[in-house]
């Protein structure tokens, strides 16, 4: 993890959390819900990269009656104890120290962006030698820029999924979609990758 991220990542989970819930685009995470329900979850192995606050893993858990082996990673301690919350199992690490082992799923959802360009290069390796072969990768990429600060957000293009390519994963599914978030639309894309 590079010097200041869990700490900008939990002010983040800050504002987003309250009492009784919290904050998200769902108009995004209702379509990414409808894209992802089209595929089974139940007895896969799951890696997620950057849960937030988990409401995606715990639509995918209830949609398989929980019957995945699932496993979260966030950089931000009130995230991972956000995410807890829905019963997910999610530990602290980053895209350099990810879980060991081979994983039929990974969800990279609006977190890839937020990887320092330096570390993009063995980042990307990590992300595709946990992919199991026929597995898929699903990421969603912001096409605008984020609300984020710009020392935490670096943007990512689709020259990104040419690197991934690289590491002998395959674009099965590219979908541009827009949705409307505080007073403007925001431009995303939908991936599917597999190996």
């Amino acid at each position: 993890m590079r010097e200041g991220e869990p700490a900008y990542w939990d002010s983040v989970a800050e504002k987003v959390s309250h009492r009784s819930g919290f904050y998200d685009n769902w108009s995004k995470r209702r379509l990414l819900g409808q894209w992802l329900l089209k595929c089974g979850w139940g007895n896969q192995k799951v890696l997620e990269i950057g849960v937030g606050a988990g409401a995606t893993a715990a639509l995918l858990a209830l949609s398989c009656g929980n019957r995945w082996d699932y496993i979260g990673t966030d950089v931000s301690p009130k995230f991972i104890m956000i995410a807890r919350q829905f019963g997910l199992n999610v530990i602290q690490a980053d895209v350099l120290h990810l879980p060991e082992g081979e994983f039929t799923r990974i969800l990279a959802l609006d977190s890839l962006e937020h990887v320092h360009p330096d570390d993009r290069e063995e980042g990307y390796k990590n992300v595709a030698s946990r992919l199991a072969k026929d597995g898929l990768l699903f990421i969603n990429m912001p096409h605008n820029r984020s609300l984020h600060d710009d020392q935490f957000d670096h943007g990512i293009e689709l020259g990104d999924l040419v690197r991934l390519e690289g590491f002998g994963l395959r674009l099965h599914k590219y979908e541009y979609y827009e949705v409307a978030y505080l007073d403007c639309l925001r431009g995303y894309g939908f991936v599917v990758m597999t190996k």
